[in-house]
């Protein structure tokens, strides 16, 4: 009888001892896929952070360097006043890396009577700089302002033919041919104020041809 209630005891024993060890196994396992699962969270929720702080910094970056491209850009664009014997003058928005030469042509070039040898156009564009090209006559008469013309006498504007016309400082063969066709449609000039109706003729060589010519 005894012997039966010491095999009754052990097998309970050794019932609970498999439990206890089955439980301690089924929480180890669960423990293990647990924090195993919280890792690869924590990872993910880390990549995320990372991927996105490092497309905000891509943002900024490129917002940053679009800012200072927009900036130089600006910086680089002059206006510049383009005036005189060409054929589309006016005030033109250019880059400052270009030089006269460039400007001029944006500006269709020069006109026929344009005096080319008083410009400059290797000189570099700047801020509000002005490009005045000089009628060709307009430079002989402005070059030759302290000089009494190639005749030391005035010449009358009425009766003088082309040769006459022509020995005077700013007159070339073209302007004395519209000087005496001028003279031929509409007679006798009443005042020399009325070269200003030739074509080619303005309010300033005018004023310097006075000094060589009379009515």
């Amino acid at each position: 009888m005894a012997n039966k209630f010491d095999d009754f005891i052990n097998l309970i024993f050794h019932t609970k001892l498999k439990y206890g060890i089955f439980t301690l196994i089924a929480i180890l396992i669960s423990g293990i896929i647990y924090f195993k699962d919280f890792g690869s969270s924590s990872n993910i929720d880390k990549s995320n952070n990372y991927s996105i702080e490092s497309n905000q910094i891509s943002s900024n970056s490129e917002i940053t360097n679009n800012s200072v491209s927009h900036e130089s850009l600006q910086s680089n664009v002059v206006y510049v006043d383009i005036k005189g014997q060409v054929k589309k003058p006016g005030v033109y928005k250019l880059s400052s890396t270009l030089r006269v030469d460039d400007a001029i042509r944006l500006a269709g070039g020069f006109t026929k009577d344009a005096n080319r040898n008083n410009v400059n156009l290797a000189q570099k564009l700047t801020d509000q700089m002005v490009i005045l090209v000089e009628d060709e006559d307009d430079s002989k008469v402005s070059s030759n302002s302290n000089v009494a013309g190639k005749s030391s006498d005035k010449i009358n504007i009425n009766t003088a033919d082309a040769n006459q016309l022509t020995s005077i400082s700013g007159i070339g063969d073209k302007k004395a041919n519209k000087i005496i066709d001028y003279r031929n449609q509409n007679g006798l000039f009443s005042s020399l104020d009325d070269l200003k109706n030739v074509d080619g003729f303005g309010d300033k060589t005018v004023e310097k041809l006075k000094e060589y010519l009379f009515t």
